[in-house]
């Protein structure tokens, strides 16, 4: 299981989608605070108290993760099972240990790679707020780690790769 989670994530890593991706989380995220760190003014003078508003930093990163992180997860491992199952590498893995074992590698791997994800772009909000928040990267890894079962589940269901990256089952 370990040796699986560890190829997962490594391969993750190795595409131009994911380093596309880490970019764009870094520097939307860094763009967000640094707006929102030189108008904090204004924000804070409408009224709103900071338990309402959260984190005004991370406003870049909650939106990302939120509003498009269904797009993000499914457009980097919405094949990670049915892909194996096409081109029967699967066969190998199951020989060498358990269908859970399988699952539950793949799922750590992809979890691990957004967590690092995650991580990596709350660093720019760490420097600019010069806090951080804890709670707020716990509650959006327990999000996505949703999306990734979600993904995972939809990857077991449809055998076609093609119809999965999208939902296209027709």
């Amino acid at each position: 299981m370990l040796a699986i989670c560890k190829k997962e994530f490594f391969a993750l890593f190795r595409g131009f989608k994911s380093v596309f991706i880490l970019v764009v989380f870094i520097g939307f995220s860094y763009f967000i605070a640094d707006v929102v760190g030189e108008n904090l003014n204004h924000l804070s003078s409408d009224g709103l108290s900071q338990i309402e508003m959260g984190s005004p930093y991370a406003a870049g990163l909650r939106f990302l993760v939120i509003g498009l992180g269904f797009l993000f997860v499914c457009l980097l491992s919405h094949d990670i099972v049915n892909k194996e199952i096409e081109t029967q590498t699967i066969r190998f893995l199951v020989t060498k240990s358990s269908r859970s074992s399988i699952i539950l590698g793949k799922y750590l791997g992809i979890v691990l790679f957004w967590s690092t994800i995650l991580c990596l772009s709350y660093i720019p909000i760490a420097f600019v707020s010069k806090t951080i928040d804890i709670h707020l990267l716990g509650s959006l890894v327990c999000f996505v780690s949703f999306v990734i079962s979600w993904t995972i589940l939809l990857s077991t269901i449809i055998y076609r790769p093609s119809y999965t990256l999208l939902g296209r089952v027709w």
